[in-house]
């Protein structure tokens, strides 16, 4: 059973909702069941949705701006919208600012490369976007900017290096 991913055009980087066979996951009416353990103990709730839309009424009922596709589609036109409108150049800061981000929340991949001193601050923007900090040793400058936080040290070297020409 394939998932559809059901997004607003033009996209905006957001998943609207998603659909098994046939049905849009979350429409028609909600049913709250509560569930509950061995002991009669309420666990919590179970949501279904009776009278599910089809795709050609969710999409009336959202103005006709609606498209669909696969998950790895998705994904692939999420990191592009991503790379266009939140990933960023590296901007120069002040050390005091390189050290607020290093020490608000533990730091994720703190390490050495080459001659950059790179750390992601510990909660991301979104996703997997994160705030990227770099001291360049040679200068003795700080920078930061939005970017992935799989990002290899190569590429993030890369950009680093086209964000200050």
């Amino acid at each position: 059973m394939e998932v559809m991913y059901i997004y607003k055009t033009p996209f905006n980087g957001q998943l609207l909702n998603t659909m098994h066979d046939g049905a849009v996951d979350f429409t028609g009416e909600r049913v709250e069941t509560p569930t509950f353990d061995a002991n009669n103990y309420k666990m919590g709730v179970s949501i279904t949705f009776n009278n599910p839309l089809n795709f050609d009424q969710y999409n009336a009922q959202h103005g006709g701006v609606l498209e669909m596709t696969t998950e790895d589609e998705f994904f692939k036109m999420l990191q592009e919208w991503e790379n266009n409108n939140i990933c960023e150049n590296f901007k120069e800061i002040t050390a005091e600012r390189w050290e607020d981000l290093l020490n608000c929340l533990p730091p994720k991949r703190w390490h050495d490369y080459e001659n950059l001193n790179i750390f992601f601050m510990g909660e991301c923007f979104t996703g997997k976007i994160y705030t990227c900090c770099i001291k360049d040793r040679n200068t003795g400058k700080y920078y930061s900017a939005l970017r992935r936080i799989n990002e290899t040290d190569e590429e993030i070297k890369k950009i680093y290096l086209e964000s200050i020409k």
